[in-house]
């Protein structure tokens, strides 16, 4: 369908509301060049841009956490927010989400400009003209409809180049694995149970979810210290089967030896996402915990993932878990879901047995191979050693120092560990938005979908919606 109002005035709004104030466009023909008036000191973007990917190529540091829309420097784009592009309609729409993908660009564009070195004064005015430059750009060059439909065929990020293979399907035999009794279950040398450190201020969280507010592209919008305090709430309990420092959760860095496992640390890290399940978008926190991984492993970490879904009402609706290589995807619903029954007739679906619980998730986790064994109430997790991780950001680990004072990404440009050790081995860990379909999972694990491919659509009831809300993730 045909945009219902101009595309130019959405975005000249968008550029104008920041770089300069300007009156409507009059009826009369476009000059030759649109860099005039107070746009004139911006023809020379197109090539500012060009310069700095040119430097960031050469150097190896792009940030792969978002994909640059082919021949849209200027913007970048994750599956989510690619699902809108045949939804949005009118100045409000059009606005919303292509001030988001701008502001993805300028977020990833920071880490880059840092991991290249520059000092931080400059880097301060190359970022500030870099925004400006898009905003001016888009201004200029979204309003032309046929740009606009080169963005909208554009804007989906390219599938992953391979699919992540089990080494053998049967998920009756996990189901009757996870029902064994935990007194069964190996316990290493000893067990050891990590908890988040209480930082965030819980009572934030008193009006959930009448605190949340759905911007005009039905995105859940809190503040910033809601977020962080929502991460810490549904953080989980790590209860570990200990052998060694291999079993410790670790921080991820650059040490005089290459990339390693800091074991001195023990943080673990997450990130806001969200999702399309039932005719609303829904919240998902990703937590991901770090391992110091064998020497014969192909990379010198391994990861596990833990990623929780949230309803509309703000409530836990699922968890899923995986290794950060990808492989093992399993799901633990909280709320009643049915299978859909295509995958459930696949014999290719691991869905735990038993509903996990809405609070307190414990995670089983084995020793040397980190594999999860079991998600379990916190009463049901004795152990004689505790122990606190620090929540961190997952973004966080573009940015990683170097002994030289500089800094550098934890993965590579192609969303791998920065590691050269047989990378294209299906055990290397990935980025988040980098996991690609799997034969337990038909879906990217980031698609906005996924949910909906596993499970039947629960209709959600959506929350408020308000007009202008900064998104946050």
């Amino acid at each position: 369908m045909r945009r219902v109002f101009s595309l130019s005035a959405a975005l000249l709004v968008s550029a104008c509301s920041t770089v300069a104030t300007t009156t409507a466009p009059s009826p009369s023909p476009a000059p030759a060049s649109p860099f005039t008036g107070f746009f004139k000191n911006f023809s020379t973007c197109r090539s500012e841009f060009d310069a700095i990917e040119a430097r960031i190529a050469e150097a190896g540091v792009r940030e792969a956490s978002f994909h640059v829309v082919p021949g849209f420097a200027y913007l970048r784009t994750d599956r989510m927010l690619a699902s809108f592009r045949d939804q949005v309609s009118g100045v409000d729409d059009v606005w919303e989400w292509t001030r988001r993908m701008r502001e993805l660009e300028e977020e990833a564009r920071d880490y880059e400009l840092m991991n290249l070195g520059i000092p931080n004064p400059q880097r301060a005015d190359l970022r500030a003209r870099l925004a400006d430059c898009g905003r001016v750009l888009a201004a200029i060059e979204l309003a032309d409809d046929a740009n606009w439909a080169k963005l909208q065929a554009a804007v989906k990020p390219a599938d992953q180049p391979a699919a992540v293979t089990e080494a053998a399907f049967d998920p009756a035999q996990w189901q009757r694995d996870y029902l064994a009794p935990l007194q069964a279950l190996p316990a290493g040398t000893s067990m050891r149970l990590w908890a988040p450190k209480p930082v965030e201020d819980l009572r934030l969280l008193d009006q959930l979810p009448q605190a949340v507010e759905l911007n005009v592209l039905q995105y859940p919008s809190m503040t910033n210290s809601a977020w962080r305090a929502l991460a810490e709430r549904h953080a989980p309990r790590l209860w570990i089967e200990t052998a060694s420092e291999q079993d410790l959760p670790a921080a991820p860095a650059y040490l005089p030896q290459g990339l390693g496992a800091d074991t001195g640390q023990s943080p673990v890290y997450y990130q806001i996402g969200y999702t399309r399940f039932g005719g609303a978008t829904l919240v998902q926190i990703t937590y991901v915990a770090w391992f110091k991984a064998a020497a014969s492993a192909p990379a010198p970490l391994e990861g596990l993932i833990w990623r929780v879904t949230l309803d509309a009402a703000m409530k836990v609706l699922s968890y899923d878990s995986l290794r950060a290589s990808g492989q093992d995807h399993r799901w633990y619903p909280v709320q009643p879901l049915s299978p859909q029954p295509d995958r459930l007739a696949s014999g290719q679906l691991y869905v735990a047995p038993e509903l996990a619980p809405a609070t307190g998730a414990t995670l089983r986790v084995a020793s040397g191979d980190h594999q999860l064994r079991r998600v379990v109430p916190a009463a049901q997790a004795a152990s004689a050693k505790t122990g606190e991780y620090e929540l961190r950001a997952y973004e966080d680990l573009y940015a990683l120092p170097l002994a030289d004072g500089n800094t550098r990404s934890l993965f590579g440009p192609d969303g791998t560990l920065a590691t050269t050790a047989r990378a294209a081995r299906p055990e290397v860990p990935r980025q988040t938005g980098h996991h690609a379909p799997a034969d337990v999972t038909p879906l990217h694990l980031d698609d906005p979908y996924v949910l909906e491919a596993v499970f039947v659509p629960v209709p959600q009831q959506p929350l408020r919606t308000m007009q202008t809300a900064q998104l946050r993730r």
